[in-house]
């Protein structure tokens, strides 16, 4: 749980699950996202390397899904994907600089650090992740009932999000001319774990 709140710390939110994640693979969600079990299934047989013919060394491959909104339509999602949790570490994990604000932070940020590294990933049109819309409290997301109040109590209090792009944008710009350094100092807030 973390528990000093950040606007949009999707980063810091992602490394830390990847930071507590005891399992060979991690798979990068955002919290309105279901997995249909199809998917599961077709997820769990995909190679997560490959061998490089011309160079014979091994490169590390993550899988992009398709989404679907609960309009039907459905895209690629270019932030979202399966990978091995060392190779996300390996890559740069998510640089916090970008927490506090909206965007830029996974896509482009995160998957240009993975592809500079020599990694490759690869689209799964065909396999799905659902977005649904539902309320953040919902009891059937959340269980407790204690739980439900004090997540509906932390929701009254929080200010309106903005998904302005603006200063990411700025700054994924400078990162990317090199007028402003990677950082990889993560976990940048305070966090506790409740069993």
């Amino acid at each position: 749980r973390i528990t000093n709140e950040i606007d949009w710390n999707i980063e810091g939110s992602r490394n830390l699950a990847f930071y507590l994640a005891d399992t060979r693979l991690g798979l990068m969600l955002d919290t309105d996202m279901l997995i249909p079990e199809k998917s599961i299934q077709e997820a769990l047989t995909w190679n997560t390397t490959k061998l490089d013919n011309e160079t014979k060394s091994v490169i590390a491959v993550a899988h992009k899904f398709n989404r679907q909104k609960p309009n039907g339509k459905q895209f690629l999602q270019p932030a979202l994907g399966l990978l091995e949790i060392d190779e996300y570490w390996n890559a740069g994990g998510l640089d916090e600089d970008f927490a506090g604000s909206y965007g830029h932070g996974t896509e482009p940020h995160f998957w240009h650090l993975w592809q500079q590294g020599g990694r490759v990933f690869e689209k799964h049109p065909e396999t799905f992740l659902m977005e649904v819309e539902t309320d953040p409290c919902d009891p059937e997301w959340i269980g407790l009932a204690t739980l439900v109040e004090g997540c509906k109590s932390a929701l009254s209090k929080m200010p309106k999000l903005v998904k302005d792009r603006s200063r990411n944008r700025k700054l994924w710009k400078r990162k990317k001319a090199g007028k402003a350094k990677w950082k990889n100092s993560y976990l940048r807030f305070n966090w506790t774990v409740e069993l």
